[in-house]
Order: structure tokens, then C-alpha cells, then sequence
């Protein structure tokens, strides 16, 4: 079994902090799969699935990225946030054969 999904990361500066557990969250919707986390000191990221037709480049504008960080910054734009990195890359998983070991 094999697959591969498309995935956005957004790394943000947040110099005033946002409201975060501590540890990563993970939100797995119908309409999308989102995961937060708290880096360290001021550095926060996000990696979002994308779906089939949307493009990372699309998706990294100022008035996408707000729109898109806006349920855990409360702000509908990215005022108090630096945005360090926004770029795609693949995940892809594969099950391995099985392999017989055996003792002497």
C-alpha cells in the first residue's frame, strides 16, 4: 500500500505569542486536516493538506495566509506576524514487504 499526500507549512514569528496547548494540535475535518503546534520561544507552524487543484502558491498571499491562520490568531490579517516560511512538499507512506527472520 502506498500514497501520497500534498501538504502547505507555514512558519510564523508571533512576537506577542498566541494561545497554544503546548503540544501539537491536530484538526482531521472532512473538508480539511490541519496541524498546529507550538515550535519554540516565538515560532509557530501550521501544515495544512491540500486538496487535488489547490496550489501552494495560491494559498501563501497575504489575504490567503490570514485567512487561513485566522481561526488561531483571531486576526483577519497578518498584523503582529511575521511569516518565516510558506511551501509545499509530499508526504508519501509505504508499507514495507515483511521480512522472515531466522534464529540459528
Amino acid at each position: 500500500m502506498r500514497f501520497a499526500e500534498r501538504w502547505l507549512v507555514v512558519d510564523v514569528r508571533a512576537r506577542a505569542g498566541l494561545d497554544s496547548s503546548g503540544g501539537a494540535e491536530q484538526v482531521c475535518g472532512p473538508s480539511w486536516s490541519v496541524t498546529f503546534m507550538h515550535v519554540a520561544g516565538e515560532l509557530y507552524r501550521w501544515e495544512f493538506q491540500l486538496h487535488d487543484g489547490e496550489a501552494e502558491a495560491d494559498l501563501t498571499t497575504p489575504r490567503a495566509l490570514g485567512a487561513l491562520l485566522r481561526p488561531w490568531t483571531g486576526r483577519h490579517d497578518l498584523a503582529g506576524l511575521e511569516i518565516i516560511r510558506g511551501t509545499g512538499y509530499t508526504f508519501r507512506a509505504a508499507v514495507a514487504a515483511p521480512v522472515v527472520v531466522r534464529r540459528a
